[in-house]
């Protein structure tokens, strides 16, 4: 036996074609397929099994009772945000210190805040 994987955006009708087939294996075991790489996008995905005479199963979506995704790709990540709020300060817990400022001892925390917009990072 073995599975078949059809996995499409999310939105989008299920494929009649393009499964993934996963490997041979005996009746009650674990099969698993790998789609081939999937491109930036929300994706669902369903499965079915496939016997040694090539009859198929039905379909059973990972997630039927949810319109959302069942998984997101970002292959082509963003770049983070240019880091905003930056502060000097003469100690971590001190006050911040204004353009100028003269350290008497040469022990400043420089700080910024930074994100990053990817939903995965």
């Amino acid at each position: 036996m073995r599975i078949e994987i059809d996995a499409v955006t999310n939105g989008s009708n299920w494929s009649t074609s393009g499964f993934a087939q996963g490997g041979l294996v005996s009746s009650g075991l674990e099969s698993e397929a790998a789609p081939a790489t999937f491109g930036d996008g929300d994706y669902k995905w369903r499965a079915r099994a496939v016997d040694f005479l090539e009859l198929m199963s039905g379909w059973i979506e990972f997630n039927p009772a949810n319109s959302n995704p069942d998984f997101g790709v970002e292959a082509s990540a963003m770049s983070p945000e240019v880091p905003s709020a930056p502060v000097q300060r003469e100690a971590p817990t001190g006050s911040a210190r204004s353009i100028g400022f003269a350290d008497p001892d040469g022990f400043l925390i420089l700080e910024s805040t930074v994100s990053d917009k990817d939903r995965f990072d």
